[in-house]
């Protein structure tokens, strides 16, 4: 149930409600939809219940102030000349003119969300204070309070004790674009950020789980309903999107994100856990491959992943480098997949085979899997590379 705040049709706009309601046809859709859903309130709201001073909270987010003097009824200190409309779902109050929301940059914005470690980080640099405040149609991933309380103590102090690193991570968060989550078309897209970094967002559609699918045909749009879809960033969720403020949009998230400084082969090689993998590649020429400029996806056997290969098999592989540089192929993807993108998914490697992900939920935790004829788990997933990601995994991929 709702209570709408209607305008009435001859209504007279001032100037600032003129240019709001301009701003708000002429821009993206969430414009009107911010403004719009300024006038609806959760629950119904009858006018002999109003009390002079009471404020309700809309749709989007912002508090209405209602007043009381005698029989008259304002919202903001518009004049409601019609109360009490019924409707099937709710309630209606004619009012005398448009409400117009505060539009708050995206620091205030960040204030009202309670993003304090954020702001008080970023409040060491005024620069980064005045891009986030004065910069138009940019995009702010904002880490929450408990993204940063996650961070590895190590990490944050280290943070903390490097002026320059800070100010790289806090860079890293920003977009000199407007990524609206319902214009991203594509299950992967690249953008820049203002530390001249690369972020990768991605789109995946929500599965249905199976002991839902029986149901479909009872709910809404029956088997053709679509599901929404989970948006991440650097394989990360979103846990608020398209929030709106004057010069852009904040995203919040519920981790850090750390920009990469190492490639791929990098990441390989300084893996004491992956030096198996290195000789690997080197023998089989593909250093270049995985130094270069990507998007990839390297799904790494550990060490104990080739122990696990028949007696003398991974000493002939690496007599056999054509061979070998076959089977590493079958272990990288050109496109950059995060875990949580696997649900039921096989893609294509370098190789031209087939690699089938999927999520299996145990009881305990989510285990993904690559490979159905012999699974190989991830053990350590979502490595971000400054050309891709690896994920390690148990076992190594051998064709069937």
């Amino acid at each position: 149930m709702y209570t709408v705040l209607v305008p009435r049709e001859e209504a007279n706009f001032t100037e600032e409600q003129s240019a709001a309601l301009t701003s708000a046809l002429d821009g993206h859709p969430s414009k009107l939809t911010f403004l719009l859903s300024y006038h609806v309130i959760p629950g119904r709201l009858w006018s002999s219940n109003v009390t002079d001073g009471l404020t309700k909270t809309t749709l989007n987010g912002q508090n209405v102030t209602f007043g009381v003097d005698g029989d008259a009824v304002t919202v903001n200190g518009l004049a409601v000349t019609k109360a009490d409309i019924p409707a099937s779902n709710g309630i209606i109050h004619v009012i005398e003119s448009l409400l117009v929301p505060e539009m708050k940059n995206i620091v205030e914005a960040a204030d009202d969300l309670h993003l304090n470690t954020l702001l008080s980080l970023a409040g060491q640099f005024p620069d980064i204070v005045k891009a986030l405040s004065e910069t138009e149609n940019i995009t702010l991933f904002a880490p929450t309070d408990e993204a940063f309380a996650k961070l590895p103590k190590e990490t944050l102090d280290n943070l903390l004790n490097d002026p320059d690193a800070l100010r790289s991570v806090l860079l890293y968060h920003v977009s000199p674009e407007l990524i609206f989550t319902s214009q991203l078309e594509k299950e992967e897209t690249s953008f820049p950020t203002l530390g001249g970094e690369v972020i990768r967002v991605n789109k995946y559609p929500m599965k249905m789980p199976p002991m839902m699918r029986h149901m479909m045909p009872l709910m809404p749009g029956g088997p053709h309903m679509q599901l929404p879809s989970m948006v991440f960033v650097n394989g990360i969720q979103l846990c608020g999107c398209d929030l709106e403020a004057s010069n852009g949009l904040i995203h919040t998230i519920d981790s850090v994100l750390i920009p990469p400084t190492e490639n791929m082969l990098e990441i390989v090689s300084s893996d004491p856990d992956l030096s198996t993998l290195t000789t690997a590649v080197k023998k089989a020429g593909l250093a270049s491959a995985f130094d270069g400029e990507g998007p990839l996806t390297l799904f790494a056997p550990t060490n104990a992943a080739f122990d696990l290969l028949p007696e003398g098999a991974l000493d002939a592989l690496l007599e056999d480098p054509d061979k070998l540089a076959d089977i590493l192929k079958g272990h990288a993807t050109s496109m950059v997949l995060y875990h949580n993108g696997m649900k039921g998914k096989a893609v294509e490697t370098l190789a031209n085979t087939k690699v089938e992900t999927w999520n299996k939920n145990p009881r305990f935790g989510t285990f993904v899997f690559v490979n159905k004829d012999d699974p190989a788990m991830i053990v350590k997933p979502d490595i971000t590379a400054t050309n891709g990601v690896v994920h390690k995994i148990d076992k190594v991929l051998v064709p069937m």
